[in-house]
């Protein structure tokens, strides 16, 4: 089953984001639009508030790169929920003063089977067939 991606001024993707030390869930439910991002090497960045909202203590910090700048930020664990595909990814998520997006990089993205049509502005994402199905862990 595809999940279909949404368009605005780049590709967005569904999901939710835990915890998986404490469990605590963001959006509490239903799911949030992350942007896709392949130019990030990284797994995710969220903003600091979500950073907050979910407990999150940071394991170290590290700098961002960009094309414009360097960034300090702060990482932590992080899950990455994508209900519709079954899919469940623990990984790093890196915060900073100023995030506004939830952005997903490549070693989130690496998960999964992605198809983009730009002509349309229309794109799917599906579960790579090496990625085990997922244990449904929350309600």
């Amino acid at each position: 089953m595809s999940l279909e991606l949404y368009f605005y001024d780049g590709y967005y993707i569904p999901i939710a984001l835990s915890n998986p030390l404490s469990g605590r869930r963001y959006p509490e439910r239903g799911e949030v639009l992350a942007l896709i991002d392949t130019g990030f090497d990284g797994f995710l960045v969220i903003p600091q508030e979500i950073f907050g909202l979910l407990d999150i203590i940071p394991s170290r910090e590290a700098t961002i790169i960009g094309v414009c700048c360097e960034v300090k930020s702060e990482v932590g664990p992080i899950r990455l929920i994508i209900d519709p595909l079954n899919l469940i990814v623990d990984g790093e998520c890196a915060t900073y003063r100023g995030a506004r997006e939830i952005i997903l990089g490549i070693e989130a993205l690496s998960k999964l089977k992605l198809m983009l049509d730009g002509c349309r502005h229309k794109g799917t994402a599906d579960r790579c067939m090496s990625v085990p199905e997922a244990v449904k862990v929350f309600p």
